[in-house]
Formats: C-alpha cells, sequence, structure tokens
C-alpha cells in the first residue's frame, strides 16, 4: 500500500511539472475592466515567519495625451529606441519591445526612477489614482529567504474602444508570475558541531506556485533519526492538520526519508510560503556528519544542511609510557557526565550527558544499557564518539593493579577552525581534536614505588615505639604468673 502511495504521488507531481512549466513562462495577460486607472499585483509570496515584504515598483513608459490623442514616451525612456509619439494601435505592436525594456529595467535596479513603489505582506499589491498609460511592472523578493525571482509583467490603465475610438481609465489585475523558486532547509544548531544524542529542530521554507493542485517536498537524513511526533506543517499562517496533507515514510520509520504532498484545494494559498518543522535525533552514524538534503517539485535546486561530529581518545600508560590494561574512567564536561554506550572493547558512544547531582547510573555493561563508567579490561586505550565542540576531562575512577589512580585524570577538547571563515564546522577537518594520549596520556604510578616521607626520626621514633610495647607485654604477663604462683 505504501509503494502505491507513493507512485501515485510521483505521478501526481510528474504531471502537475508538465502542466506547471507553460504557465510558469506564459505570457501575462493583465485583467482590465473600466474604472478609475489602477493596477492590482496578485499572487505575490506570502505568509510565514521568513517571508518578508515584497517589494513591486510601476514605471509608466507611455501616458496618453488628450490634445494629441497620442502616447507620448516617458523622458526616462527617451534613450531606448522607442518612439517618443505613437496612436494606440502603434502602441499594442510595440508590446515586444516593451518586454524587451522591462528587463532591462529590472537589470539595472536603481537606474530608473519608479513612479510608485510599495513593500507587502498580503500576496498583493494595489496602485491607485494612476494615470491612464502603460506600465512596467517589477516585482521583487526582500524576504530573508529571498525564495521567488518574478517575471517582469506590463499592465495597461485604460480600455480602448474600437467601436468608438474612445479610450477609458481602466483598472488592470496582474497575476505575478514566478521564473525561479528556491527552497530554503536550516537547523537550530548555530556552529553547526553536534553530540550524539541531541536534538535538532529543522525548518523547511518553500512557496507554493499559483495556480498548481498539489505541491510537494521530498526530504532525506542520514546520521540522525526522525521524530515524526514533532512534524508540524504551515501554509502562510494556518496550520495543517494531519488530513490536510499526506506524509509517506521511508522503508524505516525513522529513518531514510519522507515524502510530503499537500493538495491546494484552497487559492488563497497561491505564492503562500510552506513551512515543515520537525525534530531529528543525532545516531551513531553521524561520525561522518549529519546531512539533511530537501527538495520540493518545483524543481528548484536542493537545499543541504550538514552537521558534524567529532571523537575524543583516552590512553592508560605507566610513568614510562607502556600501555597499562584494567583502569576506568568517567569523562566529563564542565558539570556534566556522560552517558556512554559499549559499542567494542574500547570503543565508546555517547548517549547523552548526566546533570551534576543527578542519579549515578550503572556501568557500561553491553551495546544494550548506558553508563558514565567505561572500563578498560581489555584494551589500554579507548575511544568515546559522537562529542561536540568542548573541553573534557577523563575523570580515572580505578587504576590497574599496583598502580595508583592519577588525580589529575586526562584531558581533551574539540575546537573549531574556520578554515573557510564562513562561521561555521563545513566540513570534518573544522573540528580539531586534542585527545588524551601520547604525551598526554593518564600516566600512573606503581604503588610499590611511591617515594618515602619524612625524615630518619621517624625511625628512631618507630623503634622505641615498638621496644615499649614488647617491654609492657611482658611485663604485664610476668605479673599475671605471679599472682598465679
Amino acid at each position: 500500500m505504501r509503494k502505491l502511495r507513493k507512485f501515485i504521488s510521483m505521478l501526481l507531481t510528474m504531471a502537475l511539472i508538465l502542466t506547471m512549466s507553460t504557465a510558469v513562462f506564459a505570457a501575462d495577460n493583465p485583467a482590465v475592466e473600466k474604472g478609475e486607472a489602477s493596477i492590482l499585483v496578485t499572487n505575490l509570496r506570502h505568509g510565514g515567519d521568513s517571508v518578508g515584504g515584497q517589494t513591486v515598483k510601476i514605471y509608466l513608459v507611455y501616458s496618453f495625451e488628450e490634445t494629441d490623442n497620442a502616447w507620448v514616451l516617458a523622458e526616462q525612456f527617451k534613450s531606448s529606441g522607442l518612439p517618443e509619439k505613437v496612436t494606440t494601435e502603434e502602441e499594442k505592436a510595440l508590446e515586444d519591445k516593451i518586454a524587451a525594456l522591462a528587463k532591462e529595467v529590472k537589470a539595472e535596479p536603481g537606474s530608473f526612477k519608479e513612479n510608485a513603489s510599495d513593500t507587502v505582506t498580503t500576496g498583493q499589491a494595489p496602485f491607485t489614482g494612476l494615470e491612464k498609460g502603460l506600465y512596467i511592472v517589477l516585482a521583487e523578493d526582500s524576504s530573508t529567504t529571498g525564495a521567488v525571482t518574478y517575471n517582469p509583467m506590463i499592465a495597461q490603465t485604460y480600455m480602448y474602444h474600437e467601436d468608438t475610438h474612445l479610450i477609458d481609465s481602466a483598472k488592470a489585475t496582474l497575476v505575478a508570475k514566478y521564473s525561479e523558486l528556491t527552497i530554503d532547509k536550516k537547523d537550530d544548531d548555530d556552529d553547526k558541531a553536534v553530540h550524539i544524542g541531541q536534538k535538532l529542530t529543522y525548518t523547511i521554507n518553500g512557496t507554493i506556485r499559483p495556480e498548481t493542485e498539489y505541491f510537494t517536498i521530498t526530504d532525506t537524513l542520514t546520521g540522525a533519526d526522525y521524530d515524526f511526533t514533532t512534524l508540524t506543517v504551515k501554509v502562510g499562517n494556518q496550520v495543517l492538520n494531519a488530513n490536510q496533507y499526506t506524509l509517506t515514510k521511508g522503508a524505516d520509520d525513522r529513518k531514510g526519508s519522507f515524502e510530503l504532498l499537500i493538495p491546494i484545494t484552497d487559492r488563497t494559498f497561491d505564492g503562500a510560503e510552506v513551512e515543515v518543522t520537525y525534530q531529528a535525533v543525532v545516531n551513531g552514524d553521524a561520525l561522518n556528519g549529519v546531512t539533511n538534503t530537501v527538495t520540493d517539485m518545483n524543481e528548484t535546486k536542493s537545499k543541504t544542511v550538514r552537521d558534524f561530529t567529532a571523537k575524543i581518545l583516552v590512553e592508560k600508560t605507566d610513568t614510562a609510557g607502556n600501555p597499562l590494561v584494567g583502569a576506568s574512567f568517567k569523562l566529563h564536561k564542565g558539570d556534566k557526565t556522560a552517558l556512554l554506550t559499549k559499542k567494542a572493547d574500547g570503543v565508546y558512544e555517547v548517549a547523552g550527558w548526566k546533570e551534576a547531582g543527578a542519579e549515578e547510573q550503572s556501568v557500561v555493561a553491553d551495546g544494550d544499557r548506558s553508563g558514565c563508567i567505561m572500563k578498560l579490561d581489555k584494551t589500554a586505550a579507548a575511544e568515546v564518539l559522537g562529542v561536540d565542540i568542548g573541553e573534557y576531562t577523563f575523570e580515572e575512577t580505578a587504576a590497574p593493579f599496583g598502580y595508583s589512580i592519577n588525580a589529575d585524570g586526562g584531558k581533551a577538547s574539540v575546537k573549531k577552525d574556520d578554515k573557510d571563515q564562513d562561521g561555521v564546522v563545513s566540513s570534518q577537518e573544522e573540528l580539531v581534536v586534542t585527545s588524551a594520549t601520547g604525551e598526554n596520556a593518564v600516566k600512573d604510578t606503581r604503588l610499590s614505588g611511591l617515594p618515602a616521607t619524612g625524615g630518619r626520626g621517624t625511625i628512631l621514633f618507630t623503634v622505641v615505639g615498638c621496644a615499649v610495647m614488647i617491654t609492657m607485654a611482658g611485663l604485664y604477663f610476668a605479673g599475671k604468673k605471679r599472682s598465679a604462683q
């Protein structure tokens, strides 16, 4: 049944893309009706926290001159190659040249003075009180994600009556066309360094292309497990309930991928932002990084988010550097103690962190149980997988037989080397690890080799004390014997 749903979803998506591709690049055919000269731009991107104002600017190209009954070219466009004065029939024939001029205006922002400008968040931009004329209309996405690129538009704020040759003011309604859409993905870990067991909150931001009937997102994840109980889907400012979308999970309910399909039954969703959030828990597969990639039906470039984790090591030796087997350690980060899972002899994985003062956990026994103590029964060294940036201490809790506990323990650290200066960890190589190995190994001293303390006087006191105790014992037993006689 799951495969059937995925197959149907894929067919719907393919069909939608085929029908959509012609609409995106179709010529604008604005609706024009008699009334006060005005322009209304619809289907602009709107809704959602990441969507800021969509800025719309209009430029008057030709205005109507009543005395000459002709269309006069605006002063700033007189070097464009367009004729300075044309009849209505001639003006209509210039549509291709004006469309080319619109692209030029868009390519050189600031070089042309707009007649009016508006920044809106509602999905519609109205311009009223205009004069009869022909306008270039440009829209741009000034939101935080900058997800939309709009086609230039042309609007006429007049109606020409073929029978009477009269020209009336008119209201023009434009449907914004999207030439390009992008999808955005981010998580809430700022430095992109994570530890196993950490919860990451992912946010996907996409846009519903107007006049479509479905919207789909495909998400893939490695190095973490999905928590679908935290999934939230929002279109514009409306949170959808589970029966308003279809969620198709991968073969494993928590790993791999999912596809989200939203049927568009409400035209107010046209141009609306889609925001999908969910949590995922970093797992043991994260040693090569946590990678999350999202694509949508708009065939835009996919967006990939990566996080990285590190491993630190501890080595047990004597003072000469010879390896010692049989020590036990705890791992601390500040006032927290690591909960560890044993994966193999000398290999442990972070399962979480115990706060200071919390009840002590059981010793790690196998891969099914997490505890605080690493027992190096068969090895002199151990590695801990899945740690984040920070300073760490390996506390020695038991020393090998015949050796003392090193009270200082071992020090390790994970730091960021921001090689590309982008402020985050961009690759595994940017995590610089210093471990408690080699010269930094935890070194123990033999108990038989402990240095003597005190001076020679202590030996004299010891001898005298022993002599006094022997003498007193002899007198005691001698006295007992005389009393018995």
